[in-house]
């Protein structure tokens, strides 16, 4: 028993010495694999931190033996300035340890540091927060970075829950409640969100999802107040700074009215602007919803893989007639539309044709077969199938079969697209699937600019367009 004591007396001030100089103070083998098929993977390695002890961004240590039994440790707070850093630790293939050391961020980092939310920030600071635990890897720099930025809710809590409305990565967009509150009635009606796609949910592995743990409400439901305390693009540097490539930011706040006046658009990869109408500070209309569940994928569409209206102008604009394409394609716009004069030359050229997906996304694979007897070919403007319901066979849901129908890009004759009703040509359509968002052919076009992957190496910057990193160039594949 002395020696034991005797232990303890050398050993505890030790650690308060280290405690007090702010740096590692406690070392822990915690979980033991020891199969030669182990694996350990840390969520917070990037080059600044290769041994993926860093200390701001929070990080989650993976553990996989060989029967594919996976252990998860999270980073976390111990104190106001105490941080609890995971790692890895691999001695060899037969000895793959988690490992966790204690940093005082205040004595590592200085006195302008506190522990939050499992990684140390600044005081005045906010955290960049995984949107769904344990999805993100922050060291992968092929993943795409997708930031919330939100204002005008009451918690973040109701931010992260409008986010992953949009996302739904774990389809619960849709999800019915046995409650029967107003904002729940809506839930049940709300269109599947932009991970749904089976272009995106099938590559989830390239995206990270991420949200700035700061909101507040607004001070006023004004469409010039909401401009005004929307817009906090330093909370965005939150994030940017403890990622290896260029994020794309995404704005969201609760909607107002029928949207007109308030901020809501997209600038390709500079940033979009979405709305929530379930969130209780929100007062959507209700004609508006699900729509605008539509109209966030339609929004997310152009920035993420840079994707281009679909629509014409007959109906819109106040136009009364129609207008004839006489522009040059350029961007992703090359692949996603036809310049033409005739539905016959569309058939013979277009490249969804040459790519051979002609009739997919409904029927028979090679045939344009799900059209009734009533419509004939070329469907045309306005608005094509979507405002022509008698020209869909019963049953068959022949929006998204591939084909050539004629108006995008804001004109409405001499350019065709490849599906009659993508979200892109009108979100006006109610509650959709994933698959009811865009055709085969337009989810060719994302497929390749996520191959292609994000900005690697590159950083957003305030008032800079970025379009140009997100082309579908084949050859990039």
């Amino acid at each position: 028993m002395k020696k034991s004591v005797r232990k303890k007396l050398i050993i505890i001030p030790v650690i308060v010495a280290f405690m007090l100089a702010g740096i590692l103070i406690y070392n822990s083998i915690g979980e033991k694999v020891r199969f030669s098929s182990a694996a350990c993977s840390d969520s917070d390695v990037i080059s600044k931190f290769p041994d993926g002890k860093n200390p701001l961004l929070k990080g989650i240590i993976s553990l996989t033996d060989s029967t594919g039994n996976i252990r998860n440790y999270t980073d976390k707070c111990i104190t106001n300035n105490m941080l609890e850093e995971n790692y890895c630790y691999i001695l060899s293939d037969r000895n793959i340890f988690r490992k966790y050391l204690y940093y005082n961020c205040t004595g590592s980092l200085g006195s302008g540091y506190k522990c939050s939310n499992g990684a140390c920030i600044p005081v005045n600071s906010v955290s960049c927060s995984e949107l769904y635990s344990g999805n993100n890897i922050a060291s992968d720099s092929s993943r795409f970075n997708i930031v919330f930025i939100g204002n005008g809710f009451r918690t973040t809590e109701d931010l992260k829950s409008a986010a992953k409305r949009v996302i739904d990565m774990d389809e619960t967009s849709t999800t019915p409640t046995e409650t029967t509150s107003i904002s729940e009635k809506m839930n049940e009606t709300i269109s599947d969100g932009l991970m749904q796609i089976p272009v995106f949910k099938n590559n989830k592995n390239r995206f990270n999802f991420w949200y700035v743990d700061y909101t507040k409400p607004f001070t006023s439901k004004d469409p010039s107040t909401v401009w005004k305390e929307l817009y906090n693009f330093d909370l965005i540097n939150s994030c940017q700074d403890t990622l290896p490539n260029r994020i794309i930011p995404i704005f969201i706040y609760p909607a107002q009215g029928n949207g007109v006046g308030y901020p809501y658009a997209s600038y390709g990869r500079y940033y979009v602007t979405l709305f929530d109408c379930i969130d209780s500070e929100s007062s959507c209309l209700g004609g508006d919803y699900p729509n605008l569940q539509n109209g966030n994928i339609h929004e997310l569409l152009h920035t993420i893989p840079c994707l281009g209206d679909e629509y014409g102008a007959l109906g819109n604009y106040n136009l009364s007639k129609a207008v004839n394409y006489t522009g040059n394609l350029s961007g992703n716009g090359v692949y996603q539309y036809y310049v033409g004069n005739s539905y016959a030359d569309c058939m013979a050229n277009a490249p969804w044709i040459s790519g051979g997906h002609l009739g997919n996304g409904c029927g028979v694979k090679g045939s344009i077969d799900c059209f009734s007897n009533n419509c004939t070919q070329p469907i045309s403007y306005v608005n094509g199938i979507d405002t022509q319901p008698e020209c869909c066979i019963s049953g068959k849901d022949c929006g998204m079969e591939v084909g050539c129908f004629e108006g995008g890009s804001y004109a409405d004759k001499r350019i065709w697209r490849s599906s009659s009703s993508s979200v892109l040509r009108n979100p006006y359509l109610g509650k959709l699937t994933g698959s009811q968002f865009i055709s085969e052919w337009d989810q060719e076009i994302v497929y390749r600019v996520i191959q292609k992957g994000p900005a690697i190496g590159k950083v957003w910057k305030e008032g800079q367009n970025y379009n140009l990193d997100c082309d579908a160039t084949i050859g990039s594949v």
